[in-house]
């Protein structure tokens, strides 16, 4: 919006991942668990206008191991992200002697 938020959330549907606001400090922001709902309570609240985007490149947080296993495995072949993910695995596999 011209004026107002768009919101991508987590994969899990509960957090936001991406916060895109015009101006830029329209919203205050909110981390994890609930935080889209946390988001959308201010919109509420403000009366401001907000969309919701389905992004899933923007979806998938990083923050365990099952995490990491998920990004390596989505469909992303030429993906930064996952090119240094296969580099530090073969690197630790390397150093263990795995």
């Amino acid at each position: 919006p011209e004026h107002g938020l768009v919101l991508v959330p987590s994969a899990d549907g509960t957090g936001t991942n991406l916060v895109a606001s015009r101006p830029a400090d329209l919203l205050h922001p909110e981390f994890g668990p609930g935080s889209l709902e946390r988001h959308l309570e201010q919109v509420r609240r403000r009366a401001l206008a907000a969309v919701i985007h389905e992004c899933p490149g923007a979806a998938l947080d990083v923050d365990t191991p099952d995490d990491l296993d998920r990004l390596r495995a989505a469909p992303r072949p030429n993906s930064a992200t996952r090119e240094f993910l296969q580099l530090a695995r073969g690197e630790a596999r390397a150093t263990l002697g795995a």
